[in-house]
């Protein structure tokens, strides 16, 4: 379902919570997509393990299912790495690339966000 890749924001939320597509069927598209286009663009440089991706994405769509849906649920997210995600190389505010860790008090990005 590659077309869904082609909708903005506004409209694949939309179609999730419609349950016309799942989030499961937008994550397996957006990987495939990464693939795709890695070799040319470069653009990822660290992702998390699939397994564990496609799996946050059944749970997304058992959250939709509930009526349980949080406002971006669903929707696949990648975070430039500069910005502070627990557990992920960052070249935030350094030199060389550390690890992110709860070092910050004030963070731009929640602890708990997952990319």
């Amino acid at each position: 379902m590659e077309k869904l890749l082609e909708l903005t924001l506004v409209e694949l939320t939309e179609v999730l919570r419609a349950r016309k597509a799942s989030p499961i069927e937008l994550m397996e598209a957006t990987l495939r997509r990464i693939d795709e286009t890695h070799g040319e663009l470069n653009a990822v440089v660290k992702m998390r393990d699939r397994q564990v991706l496609l799996e946050e994405a059944r749970a997304a769509e058992q959250r939709i299912m509930r009526n349980e849906a949080r406002p971006l649920e669903g929707i696949p997210l990648g975070v430039k790495d500069l910005e502070d995600v627990a557990g992920m190389i960052t070249f935030c505010r350094w030199s060389l690339p550390v690890m992110a860790a709860d070092r910050f008090e004030f963070r731009l990005v929640s602890p708990e966000l997952s990319v």
